[in-house]
């Protein structure tokens, strides 16, 4: 390993950011109410780090009914100018000695794992082999990513998107998260130089399902979780900017928010009929309107 890969991985380990195995983060912020650590005292955190804002507190606090709004990551809130794909690539390679054919291969709208999978099954590996090698890549992954991403710097905020969040996560009948491919390790690097990481009280990551058609009824349940009542799929707003996520709402009934900030042209979007669609989130106010507009 050289000596770059383990200052990142040290980095990452001290920040909380390894990949456990292949699992997510049930609640991003929820402490006491997240199960697996209802019987043992909250680990204490610096004063600061990670801490929703009151206002978002007593936006989740107050909601007895209201909508659910889950965002995607690369593309819609961020683009990290290809960290993701180089850093994978080389997690790879370290980890299965190939990166399969990654050059020709699609990721947009993938989950991490359905990635992973894909390439080395098309390297030729077996499952036995991918399947126990998993967690070393990832955890290799996001250690790359760390690197890769430093100080922030290539990471750029969506127009707009900025402002729609921190507007939607103010609202008391509003519950803000994620619903990404990224595993959760690997999101919480891309969105740490943003300053949005705490504004999202809830996430439903690649890392905890490798198909994103089941991953808006684990955000659900984690936000029943977190509130203390259920979510309808009819009160999900899903946002994104693949045809995938558009497939990811309809599957399961949510309300499709398409936006052309990612790599799929604004005719691609509209050819799969979001309920919503938006070339960007510059208008702030006009986002917001059709966001929040009753359905």
């Amino acid at each position: 390993m050289q000596p770059h890969h383990r200052r990142a991985l040290a980095r990452a380990a001290r920040a909380g950011l390894l990949a456990r195995g292949v699992r997510g983060l049930a609640l991003l912020h929820a402490g006491p109410l997240d199960e697996r650590r209802r019987d043992r005292r909250p680990a204490r955190r610096p004063a600061g780090r990670d801490r929703p804002s009151p206002t978002t507190r007593r936006a989740v606090s107050g909601a007895t009914g209201g909508r659910l709004f889950l965002f995607d990551v690369d593309g819609t809130l961020v683009t990290a100018a290809g960290a993701g794909r180089i850093a994978l690539g080389r997690a790879l390679a370290a980890t299965y000695g190939t990166t399969g054919p990654i050059e020709a291969y699609d990721f947009r709208g993938k989950t991490d794992p359905r990635i992973v999978w894909d390439l080395m099954r098309g390297a030729g590996l077996d499952n036995a082999r991918i399947a126990e090698r998993l967690p070393a890549c990832f955890a290799a992954y996001v250690a790359e990513l760390d690197a890769l991403i430093g100080d922030g710097a290539r990471v750029k905020v969506m127009p707009g998107i900025a402002e729609v969040v921190r507007a939607l996560a103010a609202r008391r009948d509003a519950v803000v998260g994620l619903l990404t491919g990224n595993i959760e390790a690997g999101a919480r690097v891309k969105l740490r130089p943003t300053g949005l990481w705490p504004l999202f009280r809830l996430g439903a990551f690649g890392s905890d399902d490798l198909d994103r058609r089941k991953l808006p009824a684990i955000a659900c349940e984690r936000a029943q979780r977190l509130v203390g009542h259920p979510f309808a799929f009819e009160q999900v707003t899903i946002i994104g900017d693949t045809p995938l996520d558009v497939d990811c709402a309809r599957a399961c009934g949510a309300v499709a928010v398409a936006v052309a900030t990612g790599f799929h042209p604004p005719e691609e979007l509209t050819a799969c009929a979001p309920d919503l669609f938006f070339a960007d989130f510059s208008d702030v106010p006009a986002a917001l309107a059709a966001l929040t507009a009753p359905r």
